[in-house]
């Protein structure tokens, strides 16, 4: 009568604890994710910062050759070359930032997915302590022979034509998720 208690009481530590130690590692992958975000939005202002440094060196390289040539440097198609290469620069910087952006996204949405299973694991593990629990109670002789949603049989001897209501079953909400019951 004690044994199928202690195993009982063995397998539910034995899921939580799978559950704790699951959240854990989950928590980890989401935390990594989380600084390769922040990485990749700072790797991105990084590259526009080259590409803005590339550009410049083209401007003064386009300036050295106009004016080696004899062009009026600040009118004319001087000034429309310089606006050109300023726009295409601009462009290419803001092309380095957008991509960084995207990975920043990509690595956020990667650091929820994780929180999110790591909380499905935590709760799928004790749900499975508990089933184990009652399982070993039920084993053990101190559990009801009632199953979930059944009227408890009549003691006063008279029948009852009372017919019990089924109960909705509880929603569990994970995150932004929610399992379970009416919607």
């Amino acid at each position: 009568m004690c044994a199928p208690m202690i195993g009982a009481a063995v397998g539910a530590i034995g899921s939580v604890m799978s559950g704790v130690m699951a959240q854990q590692s989950a928590n980890y992958q989401a935390k990594v994710a989380e600084i390769n975000a922040e990485a990749a939005m700072r790797e991105g202002y990084a590259q526009a910062g080259a590409t803005r440094d590339q550009f410049r060196e083209v401007k003064g390289q386009q300036v050295a050759a106009l004016a080696k040539s004899g062009v009026d440097i600040n009118s004319g198609s001087a000034t429309v070359l310089g606006l050109e290469t300023q726009r295409r620069e601009e462009v290419a910087a803001a092309v380095d930032i957008w991509r960084g952006k995207t990975e920043q996204v990509k690595y956020k949405n990667q650091a929820a997915i994780a929180k999110a299973e790591g909380k499905a694991a935590l709760v799928g593990g004790i749900i499975g302590g508990v089933s184990s629990l009652v399982g070993g109670m039920q084993g053990a002789g101190q559990g009801s022979a009632l199953k979930l949603g059944q009227a408890a049989p009549a003691t006063t001897g008279v029948t009852s034509n009372i017919i019990p209501i089924p109960r909705q079953k509880p929603r569990i909400p994970i995150g932004s998720l929610t399992f379970g019951g009416p919607r």
